[in-house]
């Protein structure tokens, strides 16, 4: 690529001698080079290149359309769908070029939780309530369910060499796993319970009354706390809100959908992060022995941490009412 000053110079000898022959043995460059330097028009704009777009306006219109009616059904929308359902004669890689053209992406979608106007509407008026009530001073004792894969979260994430790459094992069948119930308490313990087959309203009962409440009457007196549930059938049953109530136990009106209001995802998170840190399992034995080491570490070197995040609930909070209701990150 020869400079713009160099080319003007060229041009220079060639307006006097007339000849490209002799103006290319002067500069000592091949013909072809010469003859593309005098006759090439520099400042003529380039076009793209890329095959012609054969999109006109009233079919990008009408691709809108059809973005639109798909999108209000919250239907996966693919560019041979909208081919299809705009009837428009394209391939698809020309319907991709007019949405891109249309500022639209394709990629993963973010997952969000189904939220209605009710469940906003609640979680604002609860979240309200809580910060006048200054909620987190009640001892409230937060609770959930997780499922601890052998192979590990999907999204485990680790920096890596492309050209030798780490491997981690999929298994055709998933593998296997624990279902754990776990509790945060306000001084910034965990406690994990492993669930064993099909977890009923007995089961969840027995859980409660012969592990869960013996351990909170040794830690709170006069049952001086609040539990945390969410509304799922077995928490929810006939049979597990009359023992509850039987064994008197105070329960935390929780808005339904609000797993970012839970600070016990928090902890599933800082435990999940030490039980994967090392290798995938091969039985359950040994994910259990590591979720257990896990908790243990935890309790022993970060309920700092946990009682930092327990403490700053109310900005959670006040994240909630500024959202309007909607899911907030956690």
């Amino acid at each position: 690529m020869y400079s713009k000053d160099f080319v003007e110079n060229v041009k220079e000898i060639y307006k006097t001698n007339k000849n490209l022959r002799e103006t290319s043995r002067n500069i000592r460059k091949p013909y072809s080079t010469v003859h593309y330097m005098i006759k090439n028009d520099y400042n003529r704009i380039k076009k793209k290149r890329g095959p012609k777009k054969i999109i006109n306006s009233r079919e990008k219109t009408k691709i809108k359309r059809v973005f639109k009616v798909l999108k209000d059904k919250n239907q996966k929308i693919t560019a041979k769908k909208i081919k299809i359902e705009s009837g428009i004669d394209a391939s698809i890689s020309t319907i991709q070029r007019a949405l891109a053209d249309l500022n639209l992406t394709y990629g993963e979608i973010p997952k969000k939780l189904p939220l209605t106007k009710e469940h906003k509407l609640k979680r604002v008026e609860l979240a309200k309530k809580w910060i006048a009530e200054n909620l987190i001073t009640k001892n409230i004792v937060f609770t959930d369910e997780k499922r601890f894969k052998f192979d590990g979260p999907d999204n485990w994430c680790s920096w890596y060499d492309p050209f030798d790459p780490p491997l981690r094992v999929k298994r055709q069948m998933g593998g296997g796993g624990i279902m754990t119930w776990g509790m945060t308490l306000p001084d910034g313990e965990i406690l994990v319970e492993r669930l064993e087959g099909k977890v009923d309203s007995s089961k969840y009962i027995s859980l409660i009354k012969n592990r869960i409440k013996p351990y909170l009457n040794s830690r709170f007196k006069d049952n001086n706390y609040v539990f945390q549930q969410d509304n799922c059938k077995v928490h929810v049953s006939k049979k597990t809100l009359k023992y509850l109530k039987s064994a008197k136990i105070e329960l935390l009106e929780w808005p339904s959908m609000s797993p970012d209001m839970n600070i016990q995802e928090n902890i599933w998170h800082i435990i999940s992060e030490l039980v994967y840190d090392q290798k995938q399992f091969d039985n359950k034995e040994s994910l259990w022995n590591a979720i257990v080491e896990a908790v243990d570490k935890i309790n022993a070197t970060k309920k700092d941490t946990i009682k930092k995040i327990y403490d700053n609930y109310n900005r959670r909070l006040l994240n909630v009412i500024e959202n309007n209701g909607k899911d907030i990150p956690y």
